[in-house]
C-alpha cells in the first residue's frame, strides 16, 4: 500500500489545470523555486565565479547570463531518470560548488540492491516529460516530506545559438550546472538536487 502525500496530490492537481489548455499544455513553471539567480545562490547580487562568464555588461558588472536554465528535453533527444546504458551512473560533481557530498549519498542509494533511490521519486516519469512537474520525497524529523517543482534545471551555458542535430539524438555542448550524470539524458542527480534545494 502507497501512501499519498499532500506533493503527489499537488503535482495531479496541476496536471488536470494544464491538462485543461488544449492538446499540447505547457509545461509546468513552478512558482515558489523560480528559473532565477535567487534559487541558485544565497545572495542573488554575489554570484559566484563559476558561474559568472567573463563578459561584461554595458556598466561593466559581471554578466550572469552564463547560467541558463533547460528542461532535459532541450539538451538531450531521450531523458530519462535513469539509464541503463553505457555510460549510466557515472556521475560528476558540480561546477565551482563542492557539492560532492551530496553527489556521493545519491550515487549510494543508487548502487543499493533495493533501488533506494527510485523510491526518491514518487511520481511517474511520464509527468516530468509531458508536464514538466515532478515530485521527489526525503525524509526529515522522523518522516517522509514530499517536495514538488518544474523540471528547469541550471546549465552551463546558453543554446540559443546552438541548432539541434536533424535527429535530434546527440546531446547538447555544455552540462548541468551542478552535479550530473556523465550521460545528459539520466538526470535523476540534477533532478533531486533541484528538489533537495528547494527543500531546504
Amino acid at each position: 500500500m502507497q501512501f499519498e502525500g499532500a506533493g503527489i496530490t499537488l503535482e495531479r492537481n496541476v496536471i488536470a489545470m494544464l491538462s485543461e489548455c488544449g492538446d499540447i499544455p505547457p509545461m509546468y513553471e513552478d512558482p515558489d523555486f523560480a528559473a532565477k539567480p535567487i534559487s541558485l545562490y544565497l545572495n542573488p547580487d554575489k554570484v559566484p565565479e563559476y558561474a559568472v562568464s567573463s563578459k561584461r555588461t554595458s556598466n561593466g558588472a559581471a554578466d550572469d547570463s552564463a547560467v541558463a536554465w533547460y528542461r532535459p528535453g532541450h539538451v538531450t533527444a531521450d531523458p530519462d531518470y535513469f539509464k541503463c546504458t553505457a555510460g549510466c551512473g557515472v556521475l560528476r560533481e558540480g561546477t565551482g560548488l563542492n557539492d560532492s557530498w551530496l553527489v556521493g549519498v545519491f550515487a549510494a542509494l543508487a548502487l543499493h540492491p533495493d533501488n533506494l533511490i527510485e523510491n526518491l521519486f514518487v511520481s511517474p516519469m511520464h509527468d516530468f516529460k509531458t508536464y514538466g512537474i515532478y515530485t521527489c520525497q526525503f525524509y526529515k524529523d522522523c518522516q517522509w516530506l514530499e517536495v514538488v517543482t518544474d523540471t528547469r534545471l541550471p546549465y552551463s551555458q546558453s543554446l540559443d545559438d546552438v541548432p539541434k542535430a536533424a535527429n535530434n539524438s546527440v546531446s547538447r555542448p555544455g552540462h548541468w550546472l551542478y552535479g550530473s550524470s556523465v550521460d545528459k539524458s539520466e538526470v535523476f542527480i540534477p533532478l533531486l538536487m533541484k528538489a533537495y534545494a528547494k527543500f531546504h
